[in-house]
């Protein structure tokens, strides 16, 4: 049976729960709750093989691990170690929860016949339980209640229980309506996968996306990069007039439908590319001297190279520390290649080698228009459940074929009466899958495991499309206006969207509300403000005479937003209402602290 969770606890330490509550997916009236953890894991261990929900694992989760440590169970490394009252957790080394399994029992034959998994929903339904309730257009939304009152010992009141209940029913909605169109795997990435391969063989799909040895995956993941996002340096912390901001309708699944993508096994090549009819689509490594082409705005970050800020967008190859033009290392996929040729005046070019791959543009095709033809009845029924699922699914399935093998895990201790974590060490074997041992003939470790990876150059060529779209509409508004009006409507650019001055589109973008890959209008401003990439403040027109204040600031937690005005929002304000989790006694607090808009450095 599959169930949704939700714990209330102090804000202050120790930290204790003061009410659980719990609802079955498939018949939400089916609500219990609890005044402890005690009454709530007893409760859980009568279930027979519950999984059990938590929207934000990581919070919640960690009561349920020191509960688990303080009454005797054991942590274990894997699934085949348990026996009875032991655990075993599934978290990133950046302290990402996705899932804690407790084995209460285990049989003569090494079946788990007793055990109980919490997973996140977090990870299938990534947005806040209010926006679901609204996304979702559930009967029921999010309520608000005094979170410090159970500070000190006191009754639930009927208003806490219903906010108890609302919380644990919004999400067992939402996630109902996924499981109902079979997206049930752990992450929402995992399930759209699993959607698409029903569609093919396994050996189609080993023939299309092959697994790649661990030098060739690290060298063409060079490659695969971020959406971009810039502000005009012209526009960056002044006030703008009147504008609007454009946003391409499902730029991720646009591009799978219908752009060239590599598949197969790449080959390889030394120096520089040349045209092969069977093999289009290559990545190519470079060296060179480059600077950036009057009025054209730049394309090009440099990771993993201190002489340059990994998050800048470079007017060029000089390195500001030194004032030295450098001869600097690019990875980039031809479809970057061809923008960086676009946008800056290149010198000194040294090709070294690269990949190459065969091309096709219906990989994904049949699958983005599956879920386009949910989408689109979901708007025309009404169901927006439909519809928000459907874009869940399209939005994640590139992002799962970029997975990363190399994978670093945490696990949890008690120390000092609290939890901590640390690394997951594993056993480090050679080529053939025998031990390596030291000279002592001790089982070397270390902190780094290698999985199957899926297909790194799908996730480096569906960013690079999109970055194409964007970047090359951005340069182009930038441009026309500087021609037509002596000045940049130019102002900020992120991942699929552009913020531009004035009212008029220009005739050069394709502006539709539904199609795929068009640009829509999704706003009117009055003002704006742009500071920096992803920090910037904008009054929406609602209507003649409304406008509504929306902020965007990489950092900033929504709970600081009520203290943000247009005139204090600046380099160097302090915005209070920043909670910070703090590990106690009994589990996590939320500490009240500020934050700072401070300068980044570019």
């Amino acid at each position: 049976m599959y169930y949704v969770a939700d714990f209330e606890t102090t804000t202050v330490e120790p930290a204790k729960i003061w009410a659980v509550g719990m609802c079955e997916i498939e018949n939400i009236n089916n609500f219990v709750h609890f005044n402890n953890i005690t009454e709530y894991i007893n409760y859980c261990t009568k279930l027979k093989n519950p999984i059990i929900y938590f929207h934000n694992l990581k919070f919640d989760g960690e009561f349920i691990i020191y509960y688990l440590l303080k009454n005797n169970y054991k942590w274990v490394q894997t699934r085949n170690e348990m026996q009875d009252n032991t655990f075993t957790t599934l978290i990133s080394d950046l302290g990402v929860f996705y899932s804690i399994e407790i084995c209460l029992k285990k049989d003569v034959k090494g079946h788990r016949t007793k055990k109980i998994v919490f997973y996140d929903s977090l990870k299938l339904i990534n947005m806040p339980v209010r926006v679901i309730a609204k996304k979702f257009k559930l009967p029921i939304l999010k309520g608000d209640i005094d979170y410090g009152r159970h500070n000190t010992e006191c009754e639930m009141t009927e208003t806490e229980l219903n906010y108890l209940k609302n919380d644990c029913q919004i999400v067992a909605m939402a996630l109902k309506r996924l499981f109902e169109l079979n997206l049930n795997k752990m992450t929402i990435g995992s399930s759209a996968l699993a959607d698409y391969k029903k569609d093919l063989t396994k050996n189609e799909f080993n023939i299309y996306f092959p697994q790649l040895d661990l030098q060739t995956d690290s060298e063409i993941r060079a490659a695969y990069k971020g959406g971009y996002t810039y502000c005009n340096p012209e526009k960056s912390g002044k006030d703008v007039g009147e504008g609007f901001v454009l946003d391409v309708n499902s730029l991720y699944p646009y591009v799978m439908s219908c752009k060239p993508l590599p598949f197969g096994a790449p080959l390889k090549f030394e120096g520089k590319y040349n045209n092969n009819s069977e093999y289009p689509l290559y990545i190519q490594n470079l060296r060179c001297f480059f600077k950036i082409k009057q009025n054209h705005i730049p394309t090009i970050q440099l990771k993993n190279n201190s002489s340059f800020c990994s998050t800048t967008y470079l007017t060029s190859s000089v390195n500001k520390n030194t004032g030295i033009d450098e001869l600097v290392d690019l990875c980039l996929t031809s479809i970057d290649l061809d923008l960086f040729f676009d946008h800056y005046d290149v010198q000194c070019i040294e090709y070294i080698n690269g990949y190459m791959f065969r091309s096709s543009v219906n990989l994904f095709s049949e699958w983005v228009h599956k879920w386009t033809a949910v989408k689109i009845n979901g708007e025309k029924t009404g169901d927006f459940g439909m519809r928000t699922t459907a874009k869940l699914a399209q939005n994640n399935l590139y992002g799962k074929f970029s997975t990363n093998p190399l994978t670093r895990s945490k696990k949890p201790i008690l120390l000092d009466n609290k939890i901590k974590y640390v690394d997951v060490l594993y056993n480090m074997t050679d080529s053939d899958g025998n031990p390596i041992v030291d000279e002592n003939g001790n089982i070397m470790q270390c902190n780094t495991t290698v999985k199957d990876s899926l297909y790194i150059p799908i996730g480096a060529f569906i960013t690079a499309h999109a970055r194409y779209i964007t970047i090359s509409t951005s340069q182009k508004i930038h441009e026309e206006s500087l021609k037509k009006y002596g000045f940049s409507n130019y102002c900020y650019s992120d991942t699929d969207s552009i913020h531009m001055l004035g009212n008029e589109i220009p005739n050069y973008i394709n502006v539709d509300d539904t199609a795929l890959g068009a640009w829509k209008v999704e706003s009117h401003f009055k003002r704006a403000r742009f500071i920096q990439a992803k920090r910037y403040i904008e009054d929406v027109i609602i209507d003649a005479d409304k406008t509504e204040m929306n902020i965007k600031c990489c950092g900033m937690p929504g709970s600081c937003y009520k203290y943000v005005t247009w005139e204090n929002f600046k380099i160097g304000e302090t915005f209070e209402g920043k909670l910070v989790p703090k590990h106690v006694e009994g589990g996590i607090i939320l500490e009240e602290t500020s934050f700072k808009l401070k300068q980044k450095f570019i």
